[in-house]
């Protein structure tokens, strides 16, 4: 493992109280202000309304909108720099997967009501990695007939 030399940038809407102390420990943490926001568009596709009710509880309700939601373009996120890190969100990160300049926080820190009160690192992403798809049987890949059907994946 190799140490990496970095000018931090905050590009989270709230500033990172970075505790560099060991695990459990609540000493004056190091505070990374934010110098700005980079964020993914939210894409939401409207869907049906939801009913709904929760375990116990008398009777259903209604109205409450359902939608698909998905994250596209980046928006607020420079271009890289040498030795320049950016600290953003996961889902931003997650939208950036050929970026190896941006860190998301890690190993969180709370206080004793269980809020997150800061991070005790720094992770890199992981790129997304290739998935192998199995071959399709013969039906599906055309070297049998479409009478025959499939019996391999019951399609």
């Amino acid at each position: 493992m190799k140490n990496l030399h970095a000018y931090l940038v905050n590009l989270t809407p709230h500033a990172i109280h970075l505790y560099i102390t060991p695990a459990g420990a609540f000493a004056n943490p190091c505070v990374i202000k934010s110098d700005g926001i980079a964020r993914a568009t939210e894409i939401v596709e409207p869907l049906e309304a939801l009913h709904w009710c929760v375990f116990g509880d008398c009777g259903m309700h209604d109205n409450v909108q359902l939608v698909r939601k998905r994250f596209g373009s980046v928006e607020g996120l420079p271009d890289p720099m040498p030795s320049v890190a950016y600290i953003v969100s996961q889902v931003v990160a997650d939208a950036c997967p050929d970026r190896d300049d941006l860190l998301v926080p890690h190993d969180m820190v709370r206080d004793e009501q269980g809020r997150i009160i800061g991070c005790r690192g720094f992770a890199r992403p992981a790129r997304q990695s290739t998935v192998v798809a199995t071959p399709p049987c013969d039906y599906h890949s055309g070297q049998q007939s479409p009478e025959a059907g499939c019996g391999d994946c019951a399609r």
